[in-house]
């Protein structure tokens, strides 16, 4: 295989893409995804045939495509918008050896956004799980009617490995239903065919719901397909809330919305929860879709590791980073660079779903390991972080984080932070004797987790 031929390009791990034998760097800003977005936005919403595409049953479906529409379109685009514009979305895409399994390419991310599904594969899917939805609906009509409905992630997704339900009479809402999206090349039409896939189901769902009568319906605040659910509850009335699977963050769009979308009539949860009273206010006060009183605080159902409140002492050993897949890989390749030629050793916290991990230069001082220990932190000069929650972790400890601004990816940004975080663009000497000699008086306090019922 010519991997060099010039309609392919190579797909490395950490968003370079090759074309040609040169590198491509991505350019990762929200804030120019978030320009193109507001315009395909304001487009799609002043077409006449509006209310045609994404009205059923009385309520606005559109909701349920901003999310994709804005992370796995638009912020993919702007990572190689030059590029595409001059070469377009035709090429092949081939992956690094061993990193087929990485699907942070953002070029093949627009093309998936654009292309679709795979039909036959799709319809095959389909078919199997028509059989067990209708086993499943006769299964549980002898043994968990009138059940509270929870959505499957709570037990398997490592996110809400601390939520607490003490619901008696429960039924786990089996998988969602794969839809048919076909092929197009105008964004635009992209939009309105993901909306209707996320919410294709809703008639069969009905038909669960009308016979199985849930009290009340629990789903992951990005349920993807599983918004068939949301829509199906709406229509016959039945509640039905999101839990939030992270850190509220500005551009979690199907959760912070836009101004530009009316509410009334917007598909969206009875009741959001999430982690702290900090980002209730957050996203009551800088969101559009929900105001205070539709908005509960759960607590810290993440990870609630390092709660040592440990002091660190002046070795000054260890920089201790959790592994981002989502971060600006050259910016922090930058920072772990200064850091190994000041002789720190790296600690980097592998994720338990990922393997390999040759993302960073292979001469900087790097020690992969499970989880951090108490040595670890002890011995810190600081955490790093960018997008992941873990930060605020390791927060309830005496050891300052360094919070990379201007990372593209803005995760952090909007609310107030825990008072350890020194937050900086880059490293340098002045940020590096910052943190050597930083003395912090308060650490952060996780949320206490409260039960569901």
């Amino acid at each position: 295989m010519n991997l060099n031929k010039t309609n392919s390009i190579i797909a490395n791990y950490n968003g370079l893409i090759n074309f040609k034998k040169k590198n491509i760097l991505p350019e990762y800003s929200t804030k120019k995804a978030k320009i193109k977005f507001d315009k395909i936005l304001k487009k799609i919403i002043k077409k006449k045939n509006f209310k045609q595409h994404f009205f059923i049953s009385g309520y606005n479906i559109i909701s349920v495509a901003l999310e994709d529409l804005f992370w796995q379109y638009c912020f993919q685009y702007q990572k190689y918008n030059n590029f595409i514009k001059m070469n377009g979305l035709d090429l092949n895409v081939h992956h690094i050896h061993g990193y087929k399994h990485i699907k942070d390419n953002g070029y093949q991310r627009v093309k998936n956004y654009l292309n679709g599904n795979n039909y036959f594969k799709t319809k095959i899917k389909l078919a199997t799980k028509l059989i067990l939805f209708y086993l499943w609906i006769l299964i549980s009509l002898f043994t968990k009617k009138k059940a509270t409905w929870i959505d499957k992630r709570f037990y398997k997704d490592m996110r809400y490995q601390n939520l607490k339900l003490n619901i008696k009479n429960y039924l786990i809402i089996p998988f969602s239903f794969d839809q048919i999206k076909t092929k197009t090349l105008n964004h635009e039409n992209a939009f309105i065919k993901d909306a209707h896939q996320k919410i294709n189901s809703y008639k069969l769902w009905m038909i669960a719901l009308k016979l199985l009568k849930p009290n009340k319906i629990y789903l992951t605040d990005n349920p993807f397909n599983n918004y068939s659910i949301l829509l199906a509850a709406k229509i016959l009335n039945i509640r039905c809330e999101g839990i939030c699977h992270a850190v509220n963050i500005k551009n979690h769009m199907n959760i912070m919305g836009t101004k530009y979308l009316p509410k009334n009539k917007l598909l969206l949860f009875d009741k959001i929860h999430v982690y702290s009273e900090d980002f209730k206010n957050f996203v009551s006060k800088k969101g559009y879709f929900y105001n205070s009183k539709k908005i509960n605080v759960v607590g810290w159902i993440n990870n609630r590791n390092y709660s040592y409140k440990m002091k660190k002492n002046k070795q000054n050993k260890y920089v201790i980073y959790p592994f981002e897949h989502f971060c600006n890989f050259q910016l922090m390749n930058k920072v772990l660079r200064y850091f190994s030629n000041k002789d720190h050793i790296i600690i980097i916290k592998k994720r338990p779903d990922m393997q390999k991990y040759d993302f960073f230069d292979k001469d900087i001082k790097i020690k992969y390991v499970n989880d951090f220990t108490t040595n670890h932190i002890k011995n810190c000069i600081c955490a790093i972080g960018t997008t992941t929650s873990l930060i605020f972790n390791l927060s309830q400890n005496y050891i300052p984080i360094l919070y990379l601004t201007k990372n593209g990816f803005d995760y952090f940004e909007g609310f107030k932070s825990p008072s350890n975080w020194i937050k900086s663009p880059n490293i340098n000497r002045k940020i590096y004797n910052k943190l050597k000699n930083y003395k912090i008086k308060n650490i952060y306090s996780l949320t206490k987790v409260k039960t569901l019922y």
